[in-house]
């Protein structure tokens, strides 16, 4: 199957929101894409970034670490997708995005210098590993498996199992009211383009 990316929609009225949570990191940005990707609707963030309150499929969050917070409507949100990363890399990761805030440039631009790094982590390792801990501890507490999904950020970006990993994230996204995935033979060219940036290939046309 082909793929065709378009803007992603408002949901209906009545469509179930999904956690997005995931350590800073963790590839949330990219998440973010993929998700507005397999199910065609608007995402947002647990600080309501880009203004479009619970009119979402799912709220990114980093809670509770502590660049997360819960929304106000959390008490309405039952499932969760969590995604994660091996920390000898995402907890880097984090530094490098802490980096480029602190010194104007842009996202993913580039990494920190090693020195600025050691510095850092010197510091704050050890902070950072219990505000995994706590992390993932919260998670895997909140929700049942049934209404849980937990991927990692190594699966996710795999050449070989990325588009079947993603094929279990759109199949949970789909068991929320409201939210109807692409079909699943278009979800690995859908991972392609989004993860992998390659181009879009269009599904073939009636014989």
């Amino acid at each position: 199957g082909g793929c065709q990316i378009t803007w992603p929609e408002k949901p209906a009225p009545g469509t179930a929101v999904t956690y997005a949570a995931s350590y800073p990191g963790c590839g949330a940005r990219m998440t973010w894409n993929l998700v507005e990707a397999l199910t065609g609707l608007w995402t947002g963030d647990d600080w309501n970034n880009n203004g479009r309150g619970r009119d979402v499929v799912t709220v990114k969050t980093h809670y509770p670490q502590s660049n997360g917070i819960l929304v106000d409507f959390d008490d309405d949100i039952k499932r969760a997708f969590v995604v994660v990363r091996n920390p000898l890399k995402s907890i880097p990761s984090f530094f490098n995005h802490i980096f480029e805030m602190r010194n104007h440039l842009p996202v993913h631009s580039q990494r920190a210098p090693v020195d600025e790094w050691v510095k850092w982590r010197d510091h704050y390792l050890d902070i950072e590993i219990d505000e995994y801990k706590k992390f993932m501890f919260y998670w895997m507490d909140r929700y049942t498996p049934e209404n849980r999904l937990v991927i990692t950020y190594e699966g996710l970006t795999d050449d070989l199992i990325g588009g079947e990993v993603t094929k279990s994230l759109a199949r949970f996204l789909g068991e929320a009211e409201g939210v109807n995935p692409i079909a699943e033979e278009s979800v690995p060219c859908v991972w392609g383009v989004v993860v992998k940036n390659k181009q879009p290939t269009l599904p073939p046309g009636p014989a």
